[in-house]
């Protein structure tokens, strides 16, 4: 067992490496939530104001109980303890990732929810969850995995997307899938038909209304970004295309081709420069993880986290160091 090998080293060895790599990431983590001011680039002045008057403009019960709680603390406080709550709720979730997986999977999971959690609340919470509801799902704990379905949209309402996706998995295949994908060259459209039956809240449809046609801003960063997102998720499409090729009994196949639309939304609206395809990523979280954990080779894996790992770093390249955030 000691001689087996993950990524061209010895199991052993490479756990050791992932350990002390993690270990540096919740020390970075600890370092940011300390240091970075009131509001800082990462902290949402809206949130922040939020945690210390209580109460979030928009329909969204888990956070306003976070914010309802926070207010009763001064505003530095208001502030620090979400941040540093954060932080154990990522190092947590990341342990249980990592014990019934890998250590592999646990920094993978830490690569992709660690930013979103040191400021980003509503997204970072509801994203965590749908993780854990998707890997529900997939292993058929159906009633577990709709009750934090449910939770993660209290945090973000976009998460009741995951509510369709899920339902259509069932019935999933690829040529729907593909129809779907056309669909959104008709976007407005779309939301147009959803404030009629209004079924979402109008004022998160005209938030995200606003958000596909508000165009990306153009700087180093974001391009950089935008280049990041074509690589990464074209390679990512090409290893789901490849597993259903080769795996077309298998009962994960359906829940990848279910998401389909999502992954090809995030790569068209990037093409088109949308600030949507920015929110719309983080739902893909789930069926990486989910992919990264039941069905990547170890190659696939590597590819994954070499790729997160240059997101992470020019991520904190842009936040932390060119913007001056450490030095306000």
């Amino acid at each position: 067992m000691a001689n087996m090998k993950i990524f061209g080293f010895k199991k052993r060895p490479l756990k050791h490496i992932l350990f002390v790599l993690i270990f540096f990431i919740f020390l970075g983590l600890l370092i940011l939530v300390t240091f970075l001011p009131m509001n800082g680039a990462i902290d949402y002045q809206l949130y922040n104001q939020c945690l210390i008057n209580g109460g979030y403009l928009d329909w969204e019960p888990g956070m306003n109980l976070i914010c309802s709680f926070t207010a009763q603390f001064s505003p530095s406080w208001a502030v620090t303890i979400p941040r540093f709550t954060s932080l154990v709720i990522l190092a947590i979730t990341a342990y249980l990732i990592g014990k019934r997986f890998s250590i592999s999977s646990s920094f993978f999971f830490i690569l992709l929810n660690g930013f979103q959690m040191l400021g980003a609340y509503r997204q970072g919470y509801a994203t965590i969850l749908l993780c854990f509801a998707i890997l529900a799902i997939a292993e058929r704990k159906r009633i577990q995995g709709w009750l934090t379905l449910l939770a993660a949209v209290t945090f973000h309402f976009s998460s009741v997307l995951m509510f369709f996706i899920v339902l259509y998995a069932k019935y999933s295949k690829i040529w729907i899938s593909i129809v779907a994908v056309l669909l959104l060259l008709f976007i407005d459209p779309l939301i147009s038909l959803f404030l009629g039956l209004g079924i979402i809240p109008d004022a998160v449809l005209y938030r995200y209304i606003n958000l596909a046609n508000t165009p990306l801003p153009v700087n180093e960063y974001l391009q950089l970004g935008k280049l990041w997102y074509l690589i990464y998720y074209s390679t990512f499409l090409i290893m789901l295309f490849r597993y259903f090729r080769d795996n077309r009994f298998d009962n994960l196949r359906k829940i990848y081709i279910a998401f389909l639309p999502l992954i090809f939304a995030v790569l068209i609206l990037t093409i088109m420069g949308s600030w949507i395809a920015v929110r719309l990523s983080s739902l893909t979280n789930p069926i990486e993880l989910l992919f990264f954990v039941k069905s990547a080779s170890n190659f696939q894996k590597l590819f994954m986290l070499v790729s997160y790992i240059v997101r992470t770093g020019v991520a904190f390249l842009n936040f932390f160091i060119f913007n001056g955030v450490m030095f306000n």
